[in-house]
Order: structure tokens, then C-alpha cells, then sequence
């Protein structure tokens, strides 16, 4: 290889070591301050950008060794951890072709540097106005413009261009913590985390409080989210909502770890009852064991219920009762559909009598100008009965025919 061969790589070795310095710190365009009415300030990430020289040769061979720099800290991956860089170049093949070349870039611990060497397939100019294109904030990546492939264009146009002209690359550490980011004409809140300089995702837990951050993204979320099949509420500030939440007049419940309540919930020493779509339940539910209900507050009903005329009676797991129940030293009978029974009730083949207030009657019973007889178990007398030393007798229907 000539003089001038020579030349051109170190140009390129040049290009390719400022660029990608700058692919691994800059992420965002705009930083502001993340406090409630505080006054917005505006940072650049990138103070300037400029590289020789604006013309690349690629040649057989390129050692590329980038020595990478942040507050005079050598940025470098953790124990474990492979921390790579990924260059990509736009040329023109000998057909005039669009291709792209990739070149990664590993960390050397021995060198300190993030070393590669490509071996390139073709060795003429390509002739061009370089740029960046696209510097990519997810993942340590950067796309080159070059004119000889693309139409000409003026960079002032594009906010993530910058021109690769006669100077040097100057960065600004990224400022760690939340940070209000104006990407691709819109506004996010993000986290920057203070050892690894990159954006925060998935749940981060920060002054006492948890956040969702974008698993792709970054960006903080609010409202709904769905994570490992739980819905949890993050409120417009970001936070975790736990406890109860009214949205659109209906409750919701989050617990302890965020999770929205679904079905039966304790609370507080209550219960209520969550329906599949997490909304609180009012009033008679069916919960695949029976039906239960839940008063306006949505607390579970226990004991007696007088609802629409009709008196209901609920077990200590708030479980509509049917059939005999004993509440003290009463009989109460509840039909099928859960309500008290009154006056005079057929079981099989006797008659009981229900008391206006649902107590099953025993002994004597007048109704009209009649009189009946219940025996201790309720049921009603018929035939002949030795009653209080004397006998009485009783026709089928149960009233007193002799005595």
C-alpha cells in the first residue's frame, strides 16, 4: 500500500474512533429537569461533532482501536458482561450496489480500548459528504450517511445529522436520574441509571416509590399496564398506585405489590368482591360457589338482608342461605331463590306454618276461625292427639274438628 493508502486509513481509523465514542453515549436529543413546576432547562448530549476527513477510502484491512472516555473515566463493561459496539457503513459496490458493512468493536481489557479489525472485500474510494444518519439511543449503534449513496440532502434539516467535518467529538456525560427527553418530536420521561450511563426498563424502584419503564423503550408509563399477565395503575407522575382507585365512577383495588384485586378480595378486615375486569361488585354476585352480596360500599353482606320486599339471609362467608335454617332458637325456611318464607309451607308430605316474621310456628295456631296444631318439629297435626291431658282430633287439613 502507498503513502496516500496509509493517509486514508488513518482517516478512516479516525472517522471510526470518534464516531463511535459518540454512539456510546448519546442516546436523547433533549434533557430537562424531572421536578413538578420546576423551570425546564435545555442540554445538548452532544456539544460538537466533527471528524476528517469527509472523503473515506476503505482499504484490505482496518485496525480499528477507540479509546472511549466519560469525565475522564474509561468507559468499560462489568465483570461478566460483554459490552459491544456496532458500526454501519453505506458504500456502493463495483455494480453500484447499496450495501452495508457492520463492524463490531469488543472491549480489551489489556489495551483498554474496544479493538476490531475488518477485513474489508473491496478496496476503491468511496467517494462522498459523510455523516451520521442515525445514532440509535437502545442500544450502542450507528448508521452512516454517505452521499455517493444516497440523494444529497441538507443536514441542517435533519436534527439527528451531523455533519463529519475538520475539528473533534465532545461529549457530555449523560445526567443519571429522570430526565424529560424530546425524541422524534415527542416528550417521555426516562431513567438514566447511574453505573451503566443507559436507559432504565421494566420496573425500577426509586425514593420510596416504583415505576414501569418500556421494556424496549424506556419511556416511563402511565395509566394501565399489563406485566407478566397483572394489571397495575401507574399514575401521571409514574408512580405505583396502591389501594383504591376510582376511575370513571368504578373502584379498583391494587394490593400491596401493585397488582390490581380480581375476585374475592380482603381489605382491611373486609371483603369485596372484584369482577374479572377488576371493577368493585355491587349488589347480588354469583361467584361460581353461590350467590353473595355486596353492599353500596361493596363490603360482603353477612346476616339478614331486606332487599326489594323480600328478606335474604347470608352465612358468615356471605353465602345466600336456601332451605331450613336455624338463626338462635328460631326455624326460618328460604326458598330457592333466597327469600324468607311466610304462612303455611308443604315439605314433602307435611305442613309447617311461618310466622309473619319467617319463624317456623309450634303448638297451637289460630288463623281465622280455625285451629291448628304444630307439632315440636313444626309440621302440622292431623288425626287423633293427646294433647296437654286431653285428646283432640284433627282432620287432614289440619284443623281441630273435636277435642
Amino acid at each position: 500500500m502507498d503513502a496516500g493508502g496509509y493517509i486514508h486509513m488513518g482517516m478512516m481509523r479516525k472517522i471510526l474512533m470518534q464516531a463511535m465514542m459518540l454512539v456510546i453515549m448519546v442516546m436523547m436529543s433533549v434533557v430537562f429537569s424531572k421536578e413538578v413546576g420546576a423551570e425546564t432547562k435545555h442540554i445538548d448530549w452532544i456539544e460538537s461533532v466533527h471528524v476528517t476527513p469527509n472523503e473515506v477510502l476503505f482499504g484490505k484491512e482496518i485496525n480499528v482501536q477507540i479509546r472511549v472516555e466519560v469525565n475522564e473515566e474509561i468507559v468499560k463493561p462489568k465483570k461478566g458482561e460483554v459490552l459491544q459496539v456496532e458500526y454501519s457503513l453505506p458504500y456502493l459496490n463495483e455494480e453500484e450496489e447499496e450495501q452495508y458493512q457492520i463492524i463490531y468493536l469488543n472491549y480489551n481489557e489489556q489495551t483498554k480500548r474496544y479493538e476490531a479489525i475488518y477485513k474489508s472485500e473491496f478496496n476503491y474510494e468511496q467517494i462522498g459528504t459523510w455523516a451520521i444518519h442515525k445514532i440509535s439511543p437502545w442500544y450502542k449503534s450507528l448508521v452512516a450517511y454517505n452521499s455517493n449513496v444516497y440523494e444529497e440532502i441538507e443536514l441542517a434539516d435533519y436534527e439527528s445529522l451531523e455533519d463529519l467535518s475538520d475539528g473533534d467529538i465532545t461529549l457530555q456525560a449523560p445526567p443519571v436520574g429522570w430526565n424529560y427527553i424530546e425524541l422524534n418530536g415527542t416528550s417521555h420521561w426516562y431513567y438514566v441509571d447511574a453505573e451503566t450511563l443507559e436507559l432504565a426498563t421494566g420496573w425500577l424502584y426509586e425514593g420510596g416509590k416504583w415505576y414501569y419503564l418500556d421494556e424496549y423503550t424506556g419511556q416511563m408509563q402511565t395509566g394501565w399496564m399489563l406485566v407478566d399477565e397483572k394489571w397495575h395503575y401507574l399514575q401521571d407522575n409514574g408512580e405505583m398506585l396502591t389501594g383504591w382507585k376510582l376511575i370513571n365512577e368504578k373502584w379498583y383495588y391494587l394490593k400491596d405489590n401493585g397488582e390490581m384485586a380480581l375476585g374475592w378480595t380482603r381489605v382491611d378486615g373486609k371483603r369485596y368482591y372484584f369482577k374479572d375486569n377488576g371493577e368493585l361488585a355491587i349488589g347480588w354476585i354469583d361467584d361460581g360457589i353461590g350467590w353473595n352480596y355486596l353492599e353500596n360500599n361493596g363490603e360482603a353482606k353477612t346476616g339478614w338482608l331486606y332487599e326489594n320486599g323480600k328478606w335474604y339471609y347470608l352465612d358468615q362467608n356471605g353465602l345466600m342461605a336456601t332451605g331450613w335454617l336455624k338463626e338462635g332458637n328460631s326455624w326460618y325456611y328460604l326458598n330457592p331463590n333466597g327469600s324468607m318464607a311466610t304462612g303455611w309451607l308443604k315439605k314433602g308430605k307435611s305442613w309447617y306454618y311461618l310466622n309473619p316474621n319467617g319463624s317456623m310456628a309450634t303448638g297451637w295456631l289460630k288463623e281465622g276461625n280455625s285451629w291448628y296444631y304444630l307439632n315440636q318439629n313444626g309440621s302440622m297435626a292431623t288425626g287423633k292427639l293427646f294433647i296437654d291431658k286431653k285428646w283432640y282430633e284433627f282432620a287432614d287439613n289440619g284443623v281441630m274438628i273435636a277435642s
